[in-house]
């Protein structure tokens, strides 16, 4: 039984077709949530780098106050005129006053016009600084300036360089340059070591000028290079760069000095806080979660609730099928009200069905007997008849006589064989032609065996007749082997008849009787020629609608006779001669046979 086309998914079970319907009903949902999660990611993104510039901003100015304290010191010590005007000495000690008294400052220092240190807070150091950068700045444009160095000339120290020009009459008289210890700075101190933010500070250009002291060993955070846009803004701004881990953090970046320092501020978790990330893991996970148990309950209802009970109702239809009927009978128990009357109507359906195959078994059971019966009664009859004429062979006194009567009772025989097969094979419904042949033949020979000398060679397939070619073919192999003993080689060194029964791929039966044939013509045969055997020969192949072929090849005789095969599962009951042949088309050629016999 062919199976219909389906689709993969009516090849689905019922509880996967509804978790796939499930699952396409809840994609809205699921991706509204997507949505809502990507809108609660941006907002706590955006909040995080709102928090992140205020941090930096408050930091930043802190850091400006603290710059432009330094700045306002280096003024006042520029306003001195025992530093610009005044001896080395009295330089120096107004510079170590100053030191002595500040808090934040530990060094100072005052560069003249001429690149030469020319006093400071240490009066032993002394310095040719006409070489130097910031003094060849300072030279073409007098102006303040702040730097950080990790290991100030002096100092040895990472400091903060504070430089502001020291302007007489409009006349640059030198540099006031002041020291600040990094970690005086507040961004920078020691006590803030545990701080909300990472801090660097840079340049102009890019580059970093120091870093948190926490910080002054791992600087992995930083951004792997920084776009113009973001170096030489003069505005506060935030940004997304990427670490030397290769992660995504947000940065901010606030002026501190104009146009020369900038501070680089970063949160240590990147800049998304724990709030905003949890709350994007609930607006992501809570509708999964709904998904998941939606989709879990559903499949186990359905297979609670429908499947199962489906399930145990096919196997009770498959029990049906195997023959197992009392198992395919059992009512099903705990199944859904639905399928609990459908299981009930399979059972009474299953009982009605098996009480009707029952009642056809015992019909065909009747039948059978009968019909073995019949057979029986009417080989028993063909038997009698056998036996008066052999009681007539026995009392004929005319040998033409004794002739006729034992032709006409090795017909009989064979009908008698056809009936004697049906009666003893299980099928009712086909005889199986290859032992019909050979019990033909083994008749046949006996009841020669006196006369006949001849070896008889047989090649017979397996195979199984319909009953109404079973009573011609009998008759036409009775027919061709009676001529075959009948005219065969007498006198011949190598008498011998040869029977081949053969069936093609194609369904057809093909039978062939070869005999030798005397070398001398003047022989007669052992009984005279009654010249029926032909004309009956061809109307037995007329009712198989075959075809037949006689032939002479060397020293032999050749009968060759071919007819489709009927079908076993043919009824044959309501025609005669050979199956789907009428009663009117029957007679006609029954006396076309007989014309050439006239």
């Amino acid at each position: 039984m062919k199976r219909s086309r389906s689709s993969f998914f009516n090849r689905m079970s019922l509880a996967w077709q509804i978790v796939v319907l499930l699952s396409i009903a809840l994609l809205p949902i699921g991706g509204l949530a997507v949505f809502e999660a990507m809108r609660a990611n941006d907002r706590a993104k955006s909040l995080a780098a709102s928090d992140l510039l205020a941090d930096a901003r408050q930091a930043a100015e802190t850091e400006r106050l603290e710059i432009a304290e330094g700045f306002g010191a280096a003024r006042t010590l520029g306003r001195n005129s025992m530093v610009y005007d005044g001896t080395s000495a009295e330089c120096s000690a107004e510079l170590a006053r100053f030191i002595g008294e500040s808090e934040r400052n530990i060094f100072a220092a005052f560069i003249g016009a001429n690149g030469l240190m020319k006093c400071s807070s240490l009066s032993s150091i002394e310095r040719d600084l006409s070489e130097s950068e910031s003094y060849l700045l300072q030279r073409e444009e007098p102006r303040r300036t702040v730097s950080v160095v990790e290991s100030g000339n002096v100092t040895s120290r990472a400091v903060l360089i504070i430089s502001h020009p020291v302007i007489v009459d409009g006349t640059w008289r030198g540099t006031i340059s002041l020291s600040v210890p990094r970690e005086v700075m507040s961004v920078f101190s020691e006590d803030d070591a545990e701080g909300a933010l990472n801090v660097a500070l840079i340049d102009n250009e890019g580059k970093v000028l120091s870093r948190n002291v926490r910080d002054t060993e791992q600087a992995w955070w930083l951004p792997v290079g920084l776009s113009n846009d973001y170096v030489n803004s003069n505005e506060a701004i935030v940004f997304e760069g990427v670490d030397a881990f290769g992660g995504v953090r947000t940065y901010a970046r606030v002026p501190i000095v104009e146009d020369e320092i900038a501070g680089l501020f970063s949160k240590p978790d990147g800049g998304l806080g724990a709030a905003a990330l949890m709350s994007v893991l609930r607006a992501i996970l809570l509708p999964s979660l709904v998904w998941v148990l939606c989709i879990a309950l559903a499949y186990f209802a359905m297979r609670r609730l429908v499947v199962s009970g489906i399930q145990r109702i096919q196997r009770s239809v498959v029990a049906f099928k195997r023959g197992d009927r009392e198992r395919a009978m059992r009512p099903i128990a705990g199944a859904s009200g639905e399928l609990e009357e459908l299981s009930s109507s399979f059972v009474e359906m299953a009982r009605a069905v098996d009480a009707g195959e029952q009642e056809l078994s015992d019909l065909v059971e009747e039948k059978t007997v009968l019909l073995l019966e019949v057979y029986h009664r009417v080989k028993n009859n063909l038997q009698l008849i056998i036996s008066i004429m052999n009681i007539q062979v026995r009392g004929a006194q005319d040998e033409r006589e004794r002739m006729a009567i034992r032709t006409l009772r090795e017909r009989v025989m064979g009908l008698a064989l056809v009936h004697q097969r049906l009666y003893e094979t299980p099928n009712l419904t086909s005889v199986p032609a290859d032992k019909l042949v050979r019990e033909i033949v083994s008749n046949l020979s006996d009841a020669k065996a006196g006369e006949s000398g001849a070896t008889i060679l047989s090649d017979l397939a397996t195979f199984n007749l319909h009953p109404d070619q079973a009573v011609p073919f009998s008759l036409l192999v009775t027919e061709a082997m009676m001529n075959a003993l009948n005219y065969s080689g007498r006198g011949t060194d190598d008498w011998r008849i040869e029977i081949s029964l053969t069936l093609t791929p194609e369904d057809v039966v093909e039978l062939n009787v070869t005999n030798t044939v005397p070398e001398d013509e003047t022989i007669e045969p052992p009984e005279p020629r009654s010249g029926m055997g032909k004309p009956l020969m061809r109307a037995f192949v007329m009712q198989l609608a075959g075809t037949m072929e006689i032939s002479n090849p060397e020293g032999k005789y050749a009968l060759d006779v071919a007819f489709k095969r009927a079908s076993l599962d043919e009824q044959g009951g309501q025609r005669i001669g050979m199956p789907g042949q009428s009663k009117a088309e029957y007679r006609a050629n029954e006396r076309a046979a007989r014309e050439p016999a006239a």
